[in-house]
């Protein structure tokens, strides 16, 4: 999952849907009050999955690396689970709804060191400049 997507280009899309359903059931409930009832499911609909949003983000981080997976698979007693394989449909089955505060404390941690890892690199590039007499 965490691969080719960008998180916050689909929370964006994700709460416009929302949005916009919210405002089609309004504007539906005054023109057309039979068809509102549509508009509002797809509102719970999109609802429903953007409780899902924070694990999303977590399984989607690229700060994970193989051992976060591995504490990951620990923690939720799952070590058949395939990174590239999950799925929101997989949430529950897969055991990741359950254990999302032990998933987000994996994942804060990673994100740490991979910013650290990330201001490093940097530094180490800016030090390459300088030239010691």
């Amino acid at each position: 999952m965490q691969a080719n997507y960008d998180y916050e280009s689909m929370e964006g899309q994700v709460i416009g849907w929302y949005q916009s359903f919210v405002k089609l059931q309004k504007k539906l409930m005054e023109d057309h009050p039979e068809a509102s009832d549509a508009a509002g499911e797809l509102k719970k609909t999109v609802e429903e999955f953007r409780k899902n949003l924070p694990l999303i983000k977590c399984v989607m981080s690229e700060a994970l690396v193989a051992d976060d997976w591995a504490d990951i698979k620990d923690k939720i007693g799952n070590e058949n689970l395939d990174p590239n394989a999950i799925t929101v449909d997989k949430f529950e089955s897969d055991k990741l709804a359950a254990h999302y505060p032990e998933i987000e404390e994996i994942t804060s941690r990673a994100e740490k060191r991979f910013q650290l890892s990330k201001k490093l690199k940097a530094m180490r590039e800016e030090m390459r400049e300088f030239k010691l007499k």
